[in-house]
């Protein structure tokens, strides 16, 4: 399955703005390993780009049980953590009466 989207994590992203707010005030070479051990190769520098959470999704209507299924899950590519929903949903209205239906197809 192919990721839908991509987006921060909001765990990274406070230790990206410590690590930004660091800049300058660490030695060089320590800067770029807590960068290496935060993103890697990632860029945390353009607003948006650095996005690690994968989103995959997935929702159908089950032929069998006539539920809407939904399937949810995002992952961070960096820090591990995980959110997921699975939820089934049953039709919120009855069918409607035939008869009822075809007097409002009448276009003629």
């Amino acid at each position: 399955m192919s990721a839908t989207d991509w987006h921060e994590c909001p765990f990274c992203q406070k230790e990206i703005i410590k690590l930004k707010e660091s800049y300058g005030k660490i030695p060089m070479d320590k800067f770029i390993e807590l960068k290496e051990e935060l993103i890697g190769d990632g860029d945390y520098g353009e607003e948006n780009s650095y996005t690690p959470v994968r989103e995959d999704t997935e929702y159908f209507l089950d032929k069998k049980d006539g539920k809407l299924h939904i399937n949810m899950g995002f992952a961070c590519q960096n820090c591990g953590r995980e959110w997921s929903i699975q939820k089934n949903i049953e039709a919120q209205k009855e069918p409607k009466d035939k008869e009822e239906d075809d007097e409002k197809a009448d276009f003629g």
